[in-house]
Order: structure tokens, then sequence, then C-alpha cells
């Protein structure tokens, strides 16, 4: 565990906290052994992570309830999952005349788990804290909390398109990984949907306790689901978003494209047309990605051919013929 440090309304450099807190993510390997060992590829428990005033500062309920003020913005960014339904909190109250703080605790008494999405837009620390997650692990970040009361479960087994980091705040809560489920596909796209019909899990998974202090890394696509033991709970999800390679490859294409005329043209209407200038456009961005890669180098790569091109995506290229629509007519 790290040095105790005051809590949040003491004076203190946040900016200096928050990176040791966001390397803390990463255990005491550090964050490049995570980055090669862990991220991407496995879940990993860390436990007691971060002490009692450290929690208090990532997050707390006296924080929380000061979102639940009349007429606060962060009203919009409240929801209540109860009964396998997920509401938000205002339309609730566009019902109702009582307060926000009510409301949420007549449906904490009657089981239902409270979502604050986004408290990097709402609370200074948060807001520090997510910055400094991005900057140490290279992506988007964003904070969500989950109020739960004892003995109830949260939401049913799912998976994130994020990784993210979970650290538990107050009270205990009792984990389910799934390694294995339906169609399960490694690293999801951001894109892809989440569909309970679809991602079912395969086996009864493998369970955990996460206490105070501790941190569960869960790679995106990784399947979950969470419940307390007979303790109240808080802990906090940090998604973190990073760029896959896709985004960076198609950003090149583009760049690549606009000195390609080709490459900007419609696509033939013959089939095999088709087939052979996505052979003559891959070579040639192959090399131009080369020259890019060592346009600071006087001995330049060997071109490569056509023909070496043919070769190497022969399986890829067949495929993708197979899948180029028929002309209408």
């Amino acid at each position: 565990m790290g040095k105790n440090i005051p809590g949040p309304d003491a004076a203190l450099d946040n900016n200096a906290v928050a990176p040791d807190y966001a390397r803390r993510l990463a255990g005491p390997m550090g964050v490049d052994a995570f980055n090669r060992q862990i991220r991407e590829q496995r879940y990993t428990q860390l436990a007691n992570q971060f002490s009692d005033t450290e929690r208090t500062w990532l997050c707390s309920t006296h924080a929380l309830a000061k979102l639940l003020m009349p007429q606060c913005s962060a009203l919009d960014s409240i929801d209540i999952y109860s009964q396998a339904y997920l509401v938000r909190l205002t339309d609730m109250l566009h019902k109702s005349d009582r307060l926000a703080v009510d409301l949420v605790q007549e449906q904490l008494i009657r089981g239902a788990t409270i979502r604050f999405r986004n408290l990097e837009k709402q609370i200074p620390s948060s807001q520090i804290f997510a910055a400094a997650v991005g900057s140490v692990f290279h992506g988007q970040t964003t904070i969500n909390a989950y109020l739960t009361p004892g003995g109830q479960n949260g939401f049913p087994p799912h998976f994130d398109n994020t990784d993210v980091f979970v650290i538990q705040i107050i009270g205990s809560k009792h984990w389910t990984l799934f390694e294995h489920y339906s169609h399960r596909m490694a690293l999801p796209l951001g894109d892809v949907a989440w569909d309970p019909e679809k991602y079912q899990p395969d086996d009864s998974g493998t369970s955990l306790v996460m206490t105070p202090g501790d941190v569960l890394y869960i790679p995106r696509g990784g399947m979950h689901t969470a419940g307390c033991t007979e303790d109240f709970s808080l802990h906090l999800t940090v998604s973190l978003e990073s760029e896959p390679m896709l985004d960076r490859l198609q950003l090149l294409m583009r760049e690549w494209a606009n000195h390609n005329l080709t490459a900007r043209q419609r696509v033939p209407e013959d089939r095999q047309q088709t087939k052979d200038q996505l052979v003559h456009l891959a070579a040639d961005f192959f090399n131009w990605l080369q020259l890019q890669g060592n346009h600071d180098n006087s001995v330049q790569p060997e071109p490569i051919s056509q023909q070496q091109m043919v070769d190497k995506f022969n399986g890829i290229l067949t495929s993708l013929a197979q899948t180029v629509p028929k002309p209408k007519g």
C-alpha cells in the first residue's frame, strides 16, 4: 500500500498525487511490465492498493451526495438499475415532486444499484485522476461509481468495449469472471453492440472478492458480473479507451489515398478487375508505408512487387473477392 495522504478537504498537490495513484493501478510490477504481461491479455486482481484516506480522495459518499443536489447538472448522469431495468434518475424525477436524494435512498432500500456516470466531469479530484490515468496508460478515460446495497446483485454478465480498472472504495463485492462465452471475440472494437441473447457464459466462471483498496483489471471483452456480500458497496470503474491499431492504419491509408488516384476511384463492376486493383493498391500502400518509416535512412528498402503481394495476401484476397457484391442488373 502507498503512503497515507490527507483527505480531500486538506491542502495537497492533487496534480502530484494523481500520477502516483494512476501508476498504482498497474501494481508493483510497474506500468511497462503491466502493459507487456497483463494488458489486453487477462484479468488480474491487486490487493490493498489504496489506503482509507487515498480512497476518500478518489471518491466518497460525501462527494456523491453533492451530485444529488436540486438543479445539479450531474443528475442527468445518474441511473437506477433495479429488477433488470435501467432507468435514468431524471426520468423518475419528472414523474415526482420528490428530491433526488429521497428517491435514491428509497431505491437503495429496495435493492437497486445506483450508477453515477462520468465523475471526471463532475468532481475535481476525479477529473485530475482521469487525466493522470489517461496520461500514464495512453488512452481516453472515464470514471463511473456504483452504489449497491448489501446482498444485492448488480448488472448481469456482460462485457465492456474498453479496458476497465475496478477500485473497491467501501465494503466488499463478489465478482465472477468468465473466460469463455458464446461468440467471444478478444478485444472487441468500440462499435460491437452488446447482445445478451448472443453472448452467454459457457461455464460458471472464476470467483473472487474485492475488499476496500483492491484493484481489478478487466481487459475489454472480458465478461463479468458482480454482487454485494453482506456489506454495502461503493466501487469505481475507470474505463480506458485505447487507440486500436486499426484506427492508426485507417488514418495512414487516408493519408496515402490523398496521393493515389486509383484509391479514390469507385470500385469496378468486374470482380476480377476489383481483385487485381486491390492487389496493386495493397502493394503501393505497403511500399508507401515503408518509405514513411525509413525516410530518414540513407538506404531505402526494396519495394515489394505485385507478385510478392499476391503471394503474401493470397488467402485474404481470395476471401475478399468472394465477398465483393455482384453488380445489380
